[in-house]
């Protein structure tokens, strides 16, 4: 069976030595979202720039090919302007206070993509889990007071997070594709005080191993 190893990605020029693992991860977000997308009824174009503009991401891979991956953006809602990002679309002011319970620095994880052909020759552990629990494993070593998700209900996936301590702080809110979203917030005394769960070994083996690929250093505009 391929070895599966656990790479966080910048959202836009990596260095040369990562450029294959990120040309993987966005054929993984692409494919499997375009697919979402059609399957809501939403056939039209998905531009880049969803991907590109975000600050870090994490992703599985097997071999070469990337089976999953999730968007991990940090934002400071102390500036006015941060709660209008458009990520926000859906959240009331009520839940934005509650999502700043711990303090205002915030990571937006969104995106959460396992790819179609993964979920039929799985690597022996459930990708969603393992995913989520190595996106908590960022999230601890951060100085974010909270990681949001906005989770989608087709997928059961609001029941996915509460097992790994999430809050809900909203339910049943429009995504704005056609379908409902939970609003949940993960809280790091939450998160650490969870029972234990089967996947925390494997995660705990995939965090200490990762690779981690760099944006380039210097930007053309420099």
């Amino acid at each position: 069976m391929t070895q599966a190893y656990c790479v966080l990605l910048p959202g836009c020029r990596p260095e040369p030595a990562g450029a294959g693992l990120h040309a993987a991860a966005y054929r993984c977000w692409y494919e499997s979202w375009s697919e979402a997308f059609r399957e809501l009824g939403k056939p039209g174009p998905l531009y880049s720039d969803a991907f590109t503009r975000q600050k870090e991401m994490c992703a599985l891979f097997m071999g070469e090919q990337c089976v999953a991956l999730s968007f991990m953006t940090p934002v400071d809602l102390e500036y006015p302007l941060a709660r209008a990002d458009s990520y926000f679309h859906n959240w009331s002011d009520r839940a934005l206070a509650a999502l700043a319970r711990d303090g205002n620095l915030v990571m937006l994880n969104g995106n959460f993509t396992v790819h179609a052909n993964a979920r039929r020759a799985a690597p022996g552990f459930s990708l969603k889990n393992v995913l989520l629990g190595l996106c908590l494993e960022r999230f601890l070593e951060s100085p974010a007071t909270a990681m949001t998700g906005a989770v989608r209900k087709t997928r059961n996936v609001h029941g996915l997070v509460r097992r790994w301590g999430a809050v809900t702080l909203e339910e049943d809110k429009p995504s704005g594709h056609g379908d409902l979203v939970d609003l949940v917030a993960f809280y790091k005394p939450e998160v650490r005080r969870r029972p234990p769960l089967e996947f925390d070994a494997t995660v705990r083996q995939l965090w200490d191993a990762r690779i981690v690929v760099r944006p380039q250093a210097r930007s053309p505009w420099d």
